[in-house]
């Protein structure tokens, strides 16, 4: 349906700008003790997250997405994140990075 109450899929944040927010705030990459397998047909992008995040970093099956961890700023709890490492966050993916890291992620 399209028209004037047509809702865009994607927000105006960015991977790259949700990454830095995260950063700012004192999210770190979680780490693996040991690096997994990288499956044949990601390789590519698995091994391009590895040289820009670290060789033990908790980046996806895919290389697509990264894990990190960080403290919820009003309640203190440590929280793990899921981020994209491309393209733009959807608006379910923004607000539940929101709603699970206590911060408000703004261009």
């Amino acid at each position: 349906m399209k028209g004037n109450d047509f809702k865009k899929q994607t927000s105006t944040i960015s991977a790259a700008r949700a990454l830095q927010v995260l950063q700012e705030a004192g999210f770190i990459v979680a780490t693996y003790s040991e690096a997994p397998e990288v499956k044949k047909a990601y390789r590519k992008d698995v091994l391009a997250a590895r040289r820009r995040f670290g060789e033990l970093a908790a980046i996806s099956a895919t290389g697509r997405s990264l894990t990190m961890i960080g403290r919820h700023p009003e309640t203190g709890q440590v929280v793990d994140v899921l981020v994209p490492l491309e393209d733009m966050l959807g608006h379910g993916a923004l607000e539940s990075l929101q709603k699970k890291t206590g911060l408000v992620f703004t261009q």
